[in-house]
């Protein structure tokens, strides 16, 4: 049941955030139209804030992340992350960066 909860929750957030956007593949890239920001309320009454203030036609790409104020270098966050509520930001530039190149899909422990 767990299971099927966190994979409820994850289509969601893809549902939302490609509600919002356009395009949008996984974290890797915000497009022009997409906002500086979205705010998911949860059942559990807390909210999770995804930010990114400098968004625009000109800073396509994402340069650093963090997630509660801690650094984040993959482009994913998990349920419990979510269902935490907080805020993920994202500082964005004109030019691709290395930010979550290093990451291979690495399998997530339940």
């Amino acid at each position: 049941m767990r299971r099927a909860l966190r994979a409820a929750a994850a289509g969601f957030l893809a549902w939302a955030a490609g509600s919002a956007c356009s395009a949008i593949a996984g974290f890797g890239d915000f497009h022009r139209d997409c906002p500086a920001g979205l705010t998911l309320a949860l059942q559990n009454g807390r909210r999770f804030v995804i930010s990114a203030p400098q968004n625009s036609s000109g800073s396509l790409y994402i340069q650093a992340a963090r997630l509660n104020g801690t650094p984040i270098d993959i482009p994913m966050v998990t349920y419990q992350q979510i269902e935490a509520g907080g805020l993920l930001e994202f500082d964005m530039g004109p030019t691709p960066s290395a930010w979550g190149s290093a990451w291979r899909g690495t399998p997530l422990q339940p």
